[in-house]
């Protein structure tokens, strides 16, 4: 079956097996079209990359937007951000002109690898130059100084809007 044209969306009940125990969930499909296996609290394996330019205080936030996106989106599966993701964060420099044009090609790259993938921007790149980054491709939000406590929340609230817009036609799951 296809994804009905009129935005109405089911879900499958499945089973699975585990080593330890038998789990119940639901079959649904992400944005990317991969299949997900939803279990029992319905937490979606959804891949995250995190990239850091710049200096240590961008370190440091990278490791607080982790720490609080895994405790608030359960079901997060962190990746190397060279392995594809459904999901970038990039905390970005601007200390030169050359700073500036790593973080454009970071990002274009990003979007080149995975293009369905939603591209979260912050740091001092995105402060100064907000509207060069909203302007290119697989860019979803910027985040300048002033909304870095916006980063957490609004991802979340993205990932959520994910796991709500998805479908399930029988197809085999992603199940981890």
């Amino acid at each position: 079956e296809k994804i009905p044209s009129s935005g109405a969306f089911f879900h499958q009940s499945i089973e699975t097996e585990s080593p330890n125990r038998r789990r119940k969930g639901s079959l649904v499909q992400n944005h990317r079209g991969r299949w997900l296996c939803l279990l029992n609290n319905m937490e979606a394996r959804l891949r995250i990359a995190f990239l850091t330019l710049g200096c240590k205080l961008n370190y440091a936030e990278t490791s607080t937007y982790e720490r609080k996106l895994l405790r608030d989106a359960k079901g997060l599966e962190v990746v190397p951000w060279s392995q594809g993701a459904d999901l970038y964060l990039v905390n970005t420099c601007s200390v030169t002109e050359h700073s500036d044009k790593k973080c454009r090609n970071i990002i274009r790259k990003l979007h080149r690898q995975s293009p369905e993938a939603a591209i979260f921007v912050t740091g001092c790149y995105a402060e100064l130059k907000r509207p060069e980054i909203e302007a290119l491709e697989g860019v979803q939000k910027v985040f300048g100084a002033k909304e870095k406590s916006q980063v957490v929340p609004r991802m979340v609230d993205h990932i959520l809007s994910l796991s709500s817009s998805v479908t399930a036609d029988g197809k085999s799951p992603v199940c981890s």
